[in-house]
């Protein structure tokens, strides 16, 4: 389940969209879905904090926290999570020649319902087949006079779906794939025009983004498991509307991660999860970048 907010950073000098960890990237922990295997009426709070820098010739930081509650009902091998919301805050810095760029606040609020079926092969044996679609709401902090914004002013749709295997009690595989479509920006205002003081707003565009994880974790002791996921997504192209037709801002990126993780289980109700994450390559100009985080979820 996407848990990442968006900042959109434009450099004055060009169009070049610079996003940071964007939501239309695959953004799953290990052992997600497999919420799956809880009983009937469980909740879960879940609060994440990340601190981001980027690791190429851009140079910004990012510190994003996310605050997200789900309500999971089970119906024999079905499962129903109907309540899952995520809020994001962020504060990022961009660092110039001309200065240092700040924007913070709340990102779009996420809505994202899952559907599951699980196969029982034996007691410590499960497969896990889940749906999820995403809504984001552009209800996070715009100004198209700003160059870092933390909301959208657009809809996104994501469409999640994952394969999962527990296997021994103490051993889960994931793969998860999803495809993620946009609504257009039809506030937004390209920083060369900022930088002359214009304020004439176009529309902005992107194409669809796909995006492939891979998760494998184990369980060192009862309190302790560990985790490698792999990350894969192509970011659709953006496309900007102007008088004179339109133009491409962005042409299609491609990133790939990894990330590790190792949970942590001080008491039962309780779950620590603390994450390191580095981007291995990316095409087209996105920006490499690396982060380092924590999640601490409560079950009750």
């Amino acid at each position: 389940m996407k848990t990442s907010c968006l900042v959109v950073a434009l450099p004055l000098a060009s169009l070049a969209l610079l996003a940071l960890p964007a939501p239309a990237r695959a953004e799953t922990d290990p052992r997600d879905y497999a919420l799956a295997l809880a009983p009937d009426h469980t909740n879960v709070f879940l609060a994440y904090g990340r601190h981001q820098t980027s690791a190429d010739s851009e140079d910004l930081v990012q510190n994003v926290s996310l605050f997200r509650y789900i309500h999971l009902l089970k119906f024999g091998h079905l499962a129903l999570a109907p309540i899952d919301f995520v809020l994001p805050v962020a504060d990022a810095q961009l660092y110039t020649a001309a200065g240092t760029l700040n924007g913070s606040g709340l990102g779009d609020l996420v809505y994202l319902p899952t559907i599951a079926y699980v196969v029982d092969e034996s007691e410590k044996d499960q497969t896990y087949f889940a749906f999820s679609p995403y809504f984001h709401a552009p209800t996070g902090n715009y100004d198209a006079k700003k160059v870092i914004n933390i909301g959208n002013h657009r809809w996104q749709f994501d469409e999640e779906v994952c394969v999962g295997q527990r296997f021994a009690g103490a051993f889960f595989v994931e793969a998860v794939g999803a495809a993620t479509f946009y609504t257009k920006n039809d506030d937004f205002i390209p920083p060369s025009l900022l930088a002359t003081g214009q304020t004439t707003a176009f529309s902005l565009s992107q194409a669809p983004t796909l995006s492939a994880t891979l998760h494998a974790s184990a369980n060192v002791t009862k309190s302790i498991w560990v985790g490698a996921s792999y990350y894969a997504t192509a970011n659709g192209k953006y496309t900007l509307a102007t008088p004179a037709g339109n133009q491409t801002a962005i042409e299609e990126q491609t990133v790939q991660s990894v990330r590790a993780t190792v949970g942590i289980r001080p008491v039962e109700p309780f779950l620590l999860l603390v994450q390191y994450q580095n981007d291995l390559a990316a095409t087209n100009g996105a920006t490499i970048s690396r982060f380092l985080g924590a999640r601490a979820s409560y079950v009750f």
